[in-house]
């Protein structure tokens, strides 16, 4: 059975209530401590934990109306989808769990028998773990590409601001977070051209020596 997990601690970079803590304490930014993450939607918003699995019937209020079945599948392709920017900085991805171990795990969250979900899910730690593990990586992953793409966005406004004299880029809550997260990656991008300048100013340095 498919789970769907808020699997990606950066995501705090885009939760208002987060931003300002995670601007005095960075560290913040990869806390696993559990947070809630509030996907808009036009037809209802999406509400998930972080490291929470939820099972597809849990994204619909069912409650609410009456509601297709067909409207799952999608949605669950909508949050997870790696090609999708919409959802990339949600950190959201898919997770498969033994169906004899999905079954017992939904009958006992049906009965409301939460400690025994947790001694289920004890006994597939290892396996979950690994699972868990790969999630997380993918989540990550997900973030870091919407960090990168905003990242773009704001280079090209300061280089355009300053290209231009139009003062100083004021960037917003995220962007400074963005920026915090993106910094070792930005540093490696920027290693084969600090390189290549390093190498050129040595060549020029020897060039301007007297013979």
């Amino acid at each position: 059975m498919i789970y769907v997990m808020q699997a990606s601690p950066l995501t705090r970079l885009r939760i208002p209530e987060w931003q300002h803590q995670c601007l005095e304490k960075p560290e913040l930014l990869k806390s696993p401590e559990t947070f809630r993450v509030q996907i808009p939607r036009a037809s209802g918003d999406i509400i998930l934990m972080h490291r929470k699995l939820t099972p597809p019937s849990d994204l619909i209020k069912r409650g609410e109306r009456m509601v297709d079945e067909d409207e799952v599948s999608p949605l669950i392709n909508w949050l997870t989808d790696e090609h999708s920017f919409e959802t990339d900085m949600y950190g959201v991805v898919a997770i498969k769990v033994n169906d004899s171990v999905a079954d017992a795990i939904m009958t006992m969250i049906i009965e409301g028998d939460t400690k025994r979900v947790q001694e289920v899910m004890d006994d597939s730690k290892a396996q979950m773990a690994k699972d868990f593990e790969s999630a997380r990586k993918l989540a990550d992953d997900r973030v870091m590409r919407a960090c990168g793409k905003m990242y773009q966005v704001v280079k090209a406004t300061v280089e355009d601001m300053k290209k231009n004299n139009k003062g100083v880029y004021s960037p917003s809550y995220s962007e400074a977070l963005m920026m915090e997260v993106m910094s070792e990656t930005i540093k490696e991008r920027r290693r084969p051209d600090l390189r290549a300048q390093e190498m050129m100013d040595k060549a020029m340095s020897k060039l301007e020596q007297p013979l």
